[in-house]
Parts: structure tokens; C-alpha cells; sequence
């Protein structure tokens, strides 16, 4: 039962990451891929897909029943009716099947309302977690960090398949917007990993000393690889483009897959994390 809550929950990051992730990229850059309306649609799928088998799966484990049981007897409609996770889940189906709605219309309008549902219903999945356990503070610097981790990590995809098009002029500008949104994101997410990480682990004994901290010192590690590696595409590789407008584009689009790469590992770890209890109160 715990691998594969693990595994839908790793779905369920990685999904609703690159679906904010690109709507985001596709409506604030130029050189957005001409079938992106069809991937948004495909992980707005395992979007939910992801969410139903984790429904039944916490509807398992409230009720100490097998799944089978638990989707026979009723459970799961008391879960959805009666629980925090239950409404917050129905909230982000709710959203999530908007964005279906919406993108029948092709226009700006509908392009932004869909961004906005995708962001609401990744940031409403801090409030089901550790961060909804929490105060109104921590559940905010929660929801910003899954933000922003959606906009830089769920734009990494697009952005290379916008390297792997684009040569010249049109990179080098698609590689400085993509870097100053990189920038900003990484920002938020050092300010409200530190926020989390306060209230979460609060102290070195509960750090070192903890699943919970060995795990989270293993995402920082690949968080600084990740951050090294957009520093490099920054001041090495983007300043390069107009002298080699074919060869740092794709320096570029290769190391954003190893950044992706990365990215998927950390949200691995992340969907253990928010199944195991925080450092601090083990060691309380």
C-alpha cells in the first residue's frame, strides 16, 4: 500500500506541476509548441486519473478496509462528504475538469482562466497536506512553493522544446524570459522552503536525525544541482547564443532535460515526504 501511494503521489506532482508549468509557459512565451493545447489535456488526465486512485486509496486507509471494500460500502462517499480531503478533493476535480471546459474556446481569455484553474488546484494540494495542518502562514508559503515549483519545473519541458526550434535573436530572448522567470521562482522557493523547513523540522537534531530530514537533506542536495545547473544556462550558456546560434541552444535544451530529470527526483521525494511525519514532532 505505501509503494503505490508513493507512485500515484509522484503521478499526481508530476502531473499537475508540468500542467501549471505549461499553460504558464504557453501563455507568457512566444515560441510556445503548436500541440500544447493536447498535452495540457492529456495531463489534465493523469491529473485525475492520479487523484481518483488516491482517493481510494486514503478512503482504504481511513477505513482500515481493503480498497474494494471501501469503494462498496459507502466509505468513499463519506470520505468525499465529511473530510477536509474529501472537499479539497472535489474542489481541485472541480477546477481541473474547468480547464476541459474552458479550452474549447480558443482565445487569450480562456488560455489565462485555464492557468489560473491548474494553479489553484496545485496550490489547494498544500492544504490537504502538512501545510494545511498547519496556520494560515505556513499553508501560504506551502502553496506558494508548489507554485512556484510548477511555473520553473513545469515550464523546463517547453522550454527545451522551444531551444530545440528556435536559433539566434529568438533564443537568446526566449532563454533570458525563461532565466528571469527561473530567477524569480528560485527566489520564492529558498524563501518558503526555509519557511517550511522551520516548521517542519525546526532543528538540526530533527534534520540529521529523522527519515523525514534525511530524505529532505537529499531534495536540497538535488535542489542546489538544479539551481547550478540554471546559474551555468544563465551566464554561460545564454550569453553564447549570438555567437553560436545553433550550439547553445541546444547546450540549452539538454541541460533543461537534466534539470527535469532532477526535478522528477525531488518530486519523488516529495510524495514521500507528505506522507511521513515531520521531523520535529518525532523528536518532540
Amino acid at each position: 500500500m505505501s509503494f503505490l501511494l508513493y507512485a500515484i503521489r509522484a503521478v499526481y506532482f508530476l502531473a499537475a506541476l508540468h500542467l501549471f508549468g505549461l499553460l504558464n509557459f504557453t501563455l507568457f512565451f512566444t515560441a510556445a509548441p503548436s500541440h500544447w493545447r493536447r498535452c495540457v489535456l492529456v495531463s489534465v488526465a493523469l491529473v485525475l486519473i492520479a487523484m481518483v486512485v488516491w482517493l481510494a486509496l486514503e478512503a482504504s486507509d481511513m477505513s482500515g478496509e481493503a480498497i474494494a471494500a471501501a469503494l462498496s460500502d459507502g466509505t468513499l462517499a463519506t470520505v468525499l462528504a465529511q473530510t477536509r480531503f474529501g472537499h479539497l478533493w472535489i474542489a481541485r476535480a472541480a477546477l481541473l475538469a474547468g480547464i476541459y471546459v474552458v479550452l474549447a474556446w480558443r482565445c487569450r481569455l480562456t488560455h489565462v482562466a485555464a492557468t489560473i484553474a491548474a494553479g489553484a488546484a496545485l496550490a489547494l494540494t498544500a492544504a490537504s497536506g502538512h501545510g494545511g495542518a498547519g496556520g494560515l502562514f505556513q499553508l501560504a508559503a506551502d502553496m506558494l512553493h508548489l507554485l512556484a515549483a510548477g511555473a520553473w519545473l513545469g515550464g523546463l519541458l517547453p522550454f527545451a522544446w522551444t531551444m530545440a526550434a528556435r536559433h539566434g535573436a529568438q533564443a537568446h530572448t526566449e532563454a533570458m524570459r525563461f532565466s528571469l522567470l527561473g530567477t524569480v521562482c528560485i527566489g520564492i522557493l529558498l524563501t518558503t522552503g526555509s519557511i517550511n523547513g522551520w516548521f517542519l523540522v525546526g532543528n538540526i537534531t530533527a534534520l540529521i536525525g529523522t527519515d523525514y530530514g534525511h530524505l529532505l537533506l537529499v531534495k536540497i542536495a538535488l535542489f542546489v544541482a538544479m539551481v547550478a545547473i540554471a546559474a551555468i544556462n544563465r551566464f554561460r550558456l545564454t550569453p553564447l547564443i549570438r555567437a553560436n546560434p545553433v550550439a547553445a541552444p541546444e547546450a540549452l535544451q539538454r541541460n533543461a532535460l537534466i534539470e527535469t530529470a532532477l526535478g522528477l527526483a525531488i518530486v519523488t521525494i516529495v510524495a514521500v515526504l507528505g506522507t511521513l511525519p515531520p521531523g520535529y514532532y518525532v523528536v518532540e
